[in-house]
């Protein structure tokens, strides 16, 4: 979805790794990314990602957000 990329991008997240033909989709493989967010790097950006997940998270059927380290390592 290039407009949910686009809204994880304007919000501080970066696009670390493409994973082609990644996720099964309705029967077809598509092509994903994996993204990362410093929250270091982006403290003024905590609002706009709040929002991302309180308006994004239904939409991709997501069971939850699993943080994964501390500080700089840490990832969703």
């Amino acid at each position: 979805n290039p407009r949910a990329i686009r809204a994880y991008q304007k919000s501080g997240f970066r696009i670390i790794e493409d994973l082609p033909e990644h996720e099964l989709h309705e029967g077809k493989k598509e092509d994903c990314y994996l993204m990362e967010y410093r929250y270091d790097d982006n403290a003024t950006n905590v609002k706009a990602m709040k929002y991302l997940i309180e308006h994004y998270f239904d939409n991709f059927k997501v069971d939850s957000i699993e943080i994964i380290g501390s500080g700089y390592d840490s990832v969703a």
